[in-house]
């Protein structure tokens, strides 16, 4: 078993520079806005909370996401929930008359708990009530400008998580889970 602590995931560098106006895909993809914030819902929870999505752009196309209910920092509640830490890379980018379409590809890990969140992650067998693996995702997102710098952010994504200590906790019976979540927020 491998605890690492959360500090340990912090990133804090952003470059952000301005996208292309053509019509056509933007062959540098670059991202507009530097971070968003989104909520919405994930199949992976039943613990009533929605889930938070805060995106940082870190280079160019590259940029990182946190996306989960806030359990063990913003509630304790019980019930299951899946956390989302990646990366996250613009593969293509088109230009629409009121934004942008963006379909990204991502490489992280996620956090499967089954009750209270504790700190830190288990990557291996768990001892408590969560545990994580590798997961990959894709992702659609599409960025409308509304004045002032901000942006509208609506994204979905799907992905599968592998778990391998998952089939030791109670009521998660796999070690893939797979997820799909939805977000609507704002970007600046």
């Amino acid at each position: 078993m491998v605890r690492l602590p959360l500090g340990a995931i912090v990133v804090c560098a952003f470059v952000s520079a301005p996208a292309s106006s053509s019509a056509e895909p933007s062959p540098q993809l670059d991202t507009k806005s530097h971070f968003n914030l989104r909520v919405g819902a994930a199949t992976t929870d039943d613990n009533g909370r929605a889930t938070i999505c805060l995106e940082v752009s870190v280079w160019r196309q590259l940029s990182v996401e946190g996306c989960g209910t806030g359990s063990g920092f913003l509630h304790q509640d019980d019930g299951s929930q899946m956390a989302h830490f990646r990366a996250k890379w613009a593969l293509w980018r088109s230009k629409l008359p009121r934004g942008d379409f963006i379909v990204q590809a991502g490489l992280g890990f996620a956090e499967l708990e089954i009750g209270a969140d504790e700190p830190g992650f288990d990557f291996g067998s768990p001892d408590g009530n969560s545990a994580s693996g590798g997961e990959v995702a894709a992702s659609v997102q599409y960025q409308a400008p509304f004045g002032r710098g901000f942006e509208l952010v609506a994204s979905g994504s799907i992905g599968i998580a592998y778990i391998s200590g998952a089939n030791e906790l109670p009521t998660s019976p796999s070690r893939a889970q797979p997820f799909a979540s939805f977000e609507l927020g704002v970007g600046w």
